[in-house]
């Protein structure tokens, strides 16, 4: 069995042996032009973000199964690989603690305004100020605990965000889907989140009903104490409306973890903002030991379960 790995370099660990006789074959990177003939022959193809859909499909009668490393596979045409008769895997909460811990990050981080002091006492604006033995650098912001927490995309990140925000105090808005007639029972409407929650966390997939989903019209019906987080798509929102949000102090700060296009270009609003109120990271809010090893783990059990006959996580089920 040939098994193909396209583009390794995504992959935060190096594979195990199967348990089974294979050709293994792994590619740091896959031009599109180079996608066919690497995966000529093979059964299996393990893959981040490489585009796959049926004019691969229609020239690859060997391919029976393709397995990503992530939970989103849209750069996979699900329905033509069922077609074709190819099963499609993904992992599922392989992250879901870390993420929430990287949300929970962001949010003391603004809150408390480490990054603004970290950078002014490493200037010298302590010993300038003249105040002796503590400096009131910035003004201080409300606490955590008894604070509103809006949660816009509520799966596993959501719930577990949830949990976890309770036991700091916080009161929990559950956002329903935005522009909905009446909401669910737990839900509160989308407006309702956006106007009364101190922090806002954004967590929901990205398509069509969710693009831009925060954009200026939502970021000037905030509270001016508001903060936002995206740990979600970076689609979720408008970045040059966020620049120009932050700009104005309409919002007081922001943490995002992912951007429209990664990585982002220079000239990106959010790129050139200079304000110590925006906390950025590289799409890495999933990062760390345990969902690492986690993740590795789901991609050898996909391929060992379908080599056993009974795939797991199979995204294309109902069509096959």
């Amino acid at each position: 069995m040939k098994i193909v790995v396209l583009d390794k370099m995504n992959f935060l660990a190096d594979f195990p042996k199967m348990s089974f006789d294979c050709n293994w074959q792994e590619f740091q990177t896959s031009r599109p032009d180079q996608v066919l003939e690497r995966l000529s022959g093979a059964q299996i193809a393990v893959t981040h973000k490489t585009v796959l859909n049926e004019s691969h499909f229609s020239k690859l009668p060997d391919l029976k199964l393709i397995t990503t490393n992530s939970t989103g596979y849209n750069t996979i045409d699900e329905k033509a690989a069922a077609r074709y008769g190819i099963v499609v895997c993904n992992v599922q909460d392989w992250c879901t603690n870390a993420v929430v811990e990287h949300v929970l990050g962001f949010i003391f981080s603004l809150k408390r305004n480490i990054l603004p002091y970290h950078l002014d006492i490493r200037s010298g604006l302590w010993n300038d100020s003249g105040t002796g033995s503590y400096a009131l650098l910035h003004p201080p912001k409300g606490e955590i605990a008894g604070s509103t927490l809006g949660i816009i995309g509520y799966g596993n990140l959501g719930r577990l965000l949830k949990q976890k925000a309770t036991g700091l105090g916080m009161k929990v808005l559950i956002s329903d889907r935005k522009g909905v007639q009446s909401t669910r029972k737990g839900y509160v409407a989308f407006t309702e989140v956006i106007t009364k929650s101190d922090i806002i966390v954004l967590l929901a997939p990205l398509n069509d009903d969710t693009y831009k989903m925060i954009a200026a019209q939502e970021l000037v019906q905030m509270k001016p104490s508001t903060i936002l987080i995206n740990c979600g798509r970076g689609g979720l929102v408008d970045e040059t409306d966020l620049a120009n949000a932050l700009i104005d102090n309409i919002i007081p700060g922001a943490g995002i973890d992912v951007f429209e296009q990664e990585p982002p270009r220079q000239d990106n609003p959010l790129m050139t903002y200079t304000g110590n109120n925006l906390l950025i990271s590289s799409h890495v809010a999933f990062s760390s030991l345990e969902s690492i090893a986690c993740n590795t783990n789901q991609i050898v059990n996909n391929i060992e379960q379908y080599h056993l006959g009974s795939p797991s996580r199979v995204v294309n089920r109902h069509m096959l």
